[in-house]
């Protein structure tokens, strides 16, 4: 197939297996009345991933459909793939126990919001097309 029509807010290179990956991280602006402040406040929300594999003797990206018994880490200064029982054995997630073929991923804007309006973390998997939203997850991230 190829690389999508998409402009992604984010984009991220992450070996995988030996391969390289883009994952493109597409947002949306949104507004939201803020009950402690009494205003209004303009703020992005992740609502999809697209994710390609460099074919190197091709010279193209390919869709990657799973990453089977994967996960990936995203962040704004270090993103990693890793097999989900090992990061199981080393760290544990403020969202839970890790699952495999899912992307966790933090917020990266350079403030952090107490009352969560702003903050976009969370979990997105393939299994259920959609993520799960962890605030929490931007502010304590993994605890080793």
């Amino acid at each position: 197939m190829g690389i999508s029509k998409h402009v992604w807010n984010i984009n991220y290179l992450v070996e995988f297996e030996g391969h390289l990956l883009l994952v493109g991280r597409r947002r949306k602006k949104t507004k939201k009345i803020v009950p402690k402040r009494g205003r209004e406040i303009e703020y992005e929300r992740t609502v999809g991933f697209d994710v390609y594999r460099w074919i190197q003797e091709e010279k193209r990206w390919s869709d990657v459909e799973d990453i089977g018994n994967n996960v990936i880490l995203l962040g704004k200064y270090s993103s990693i793939s890793i097999p989900v029982d090992h990061l199981k054995a080393k760290c544990e997630c403020i969202c839970g126990d890790f699952k495999a073929n899912c992307i966790y991923f933090i917020d990266d804007v350079r403030y952090w919001s107490s009352d969560h309006t702003r903050n976009d973390a969370g979990v997105y998997t393939w299994q259920v097309t959609g993520y799960i939203r962890c605030p929490s997850l931007g502010r304590h991230g993994l605890v080793p």
